[in-house]
């Protein structure tokens, strides 16, 4: 139960027991990203369902800012902010001993703030078109696919310094669990969405596998900071490709 707690403390802002952890504890807590993942879903579904049922003369431009500002808060703005310095690192054009170093900086610089500011436009722009007519459990799933998605990443790839947040996670991904989660999530699409959303999903990681992989391959693995980069766009490529999905649908 420690592993969850330790999933769910480091991912959200959500309250948590406050305890001691072992190495095997916190490497352990990886299995859990995917539920977590889940459980912001369910939290952003139930806000948007709120703002539905009691705000419906809200503007829907507005109640897409808002439910994104509650999904940064969820996340503590964690994601975000490996984004922004992934994209100032790789930005820069520098060698890649000059980009982990550039990562490393606390500091924020004008690619970081772009593809920052980007990113949000996108996302809000999409969830936009959400409230306006796709199905709001489309919330529910994204944010789990992100993280089903980095447990690939996670195996796969080296992890490039010894200490730091994603330190020891390699570790806690087992085979088990890269067929576990993806059979969870394909489940789940079929239930909430139908069989045929799931061409959009597989759309999403595939882009999202390209991104990381080209990550990876600049730098000689992954970071803390990449890992949440590759969150921050799986979840973004596929609200964007269940939009264009969804306007495909509507010109047949």
């Amino acid at each position: 139960m420690k592993s969850f707690w330790l999933a769910l403390s480091f991912l959200t802002t959500i309250p948590t027991p406050t305890f001691s952890a072992n190495e095997r504890e916190a490497s352990g807590s990886v299995r859990y990203y995917p539920l977590v993942g889940l459980l912001l879903g369910l939290l952003l579904w139930g806000i948007a369902v709120l703002f539905s049922l009691f705000l419906p003369t809200l503007p829907t431009l507005l109640s897409s800012l808002l439910l994104l500002t509650f999904w940064v808060y969820l996340t503590g703005g964690l994601h975000l902010d490996g984004l922004m310095d992934l994209a100032d690192g790789l930005g820069s054009h520098r060698s890649r001993d000059r980009i982990l170093e550039i990562m490393k900086d606390s500091r924020v610089g004008a690619m970081g703030v772009i593809a920052g500011i980007l990113l949000i436009f996108i996302k809000t722009v999409s969830i936009y078109e959400v409230f306006n007519g796709l199905p709001l459990e489309l919330l529910i799933l994204v944010p789990m696919l992100a993280r089903v998605g980095l447990l690939f990443p996670i195996y796969f790839y080296p992890y490039l310094t010894e200490r730091g947040m994603g330190a020891g996670l390699k570790q806690g991904v087992t085979r088990w669990l890269l067929l576990l989660w993806p059979v969870v999530l394909f489940v789940l699409t079929v239930l909430l969405l139908g069989f045929s959303t799931m061409i959009w999903i597989l759309f999403a990681l595939a882009f999202a596998a390209l991104f990381i992989h080209r990550v990876a391959k600049k730098l000689g693995g992954l970071t803390g900071d990449a890992y949440g980069a590759y969150i921050e766009v799986t979840e973004t490529l596929a609200l964007l490709l269940f939009n264009i999905g969804h306007a495909i649908y509507d010109r047949i």
